[in-house]
């Protein structure tokens, strides 16, 4: 096709997208009328013609995404198996091409198409647990802020308390599901089979999602403890929150629960900043 002219540069580049972005692969892309053409502008040899170089770069595409995803929700892969992931990429990538230059951002609407997908009509928790997975992944590229200085904590007057205020820190994330898949994820380094072993049972789940020093931490939290985190993460004062949980009568608190719980918020790396207004 030596005579053929040579279409516009960003014709071209437009064209090799859609062929390389196409996850159907390099023949379901070349039915495609708008991008025909782009073989007769590319060498090929007697050995390798130029459709299935296009191939080798459609393979090495899907692949690289697939690896990406995989690392992204690896619980989710390891339950599924190599199989039934691969087919479930290949679906989103059908619905949800990538549009992003940050392969990290890719998994974004993965959890909302697998709640829709046959495989979580089969299994029932994988749309709950993607939706976690991704909220690790979100957690572990937040910032962190510095520890609170236990001692300075204790210099505070008794009747300063009341007004203090909790910063939490940055990659804190709470999330509500209907299946108990934090226990799949907290024994994700378990062999496949045991992990479909593990008795996942729909129940209602308050979690709580942080990073700490090594790594990010996946913790269920009862009503009471979810709600108290909460109302300081919307800036109630420690006061307000003491009055709040006394008058309510949805919530029975345990005397010195508070300040347990705060202890072990301060340990985990939950509360960061102390402000007093």
């Amino acid at each position: 096709m030596a005579s053929e002219i040579a279409p516009p540069w960003s014709k071209l580049q437009e064209s090799l997208q859609k062929i390389l972005t196409d996850s159907g692969g390099v023949n379901n892309a070349l039915s495609n009328p708008s991008v025909q053409f782009l073989p007769h502008f590319l060498a090929e040899t007697s050995a390798v013609s130029a459709r299935e170089r296009l191939g080798v770069y459609c393979d090495a595409y899907f692949l690289r995404i697939l690896e990406s995803l995989g690392s992204d929700f690896p619980t989710l892969k390891e339950f599924l198996g190599d199989k039934n992931f691969r087919h479930l990429i290949a679906d989103y990538l059908k619905d949800h091409p990538s549009r992003f230059k940050n392969i990290s951002l890719i998994g974004e609407r993965l959890p909302k198409f697998v709640s829709r997908h046959p495989l979580n009509r089969k299994f029932g928790f994988l749309a709950d647990l993607s939706r976690l997975e991704w909220e690790v992944l979100s957690c572990l590229y937040r910032d962190r802020l510095s520890p609170l200085n236990l001692e300075s904590l204790r210099q505070i007057p008794e009747k300063s308390w009341p007004k203090a205020r909790f910063i939490l820190d940055p990659s804190v994330r709470f999330i509500e599901l209907d299946w108990d898949v934090d226990r799949l994820w907290n024994e994700r380094m378990l062999a496949r089979a045991k992990k479909r072993s593990l008795k996942i049972k729909k129940s209602e789940r308050s979690l709580l999602i942080v990073r700490d020093h090594q790594w990010v931490q996946v913790r269920a939290l009862g009503l009471e403890e979810s709600t108290a985190l909460k109302r300081l993460r919307g800036g109630a004062s420690l006061g307000n929150l003491c009055d709040f949980l006394e008058n309510s009568r949805k919530f029975q608190v345990k005397p010195g629960a508070i300040q347990v719980w705060i202890r072990d918020w301060i340990s985990s790396g939950v509360l960061k900043r102390l402000v007093f207004p």
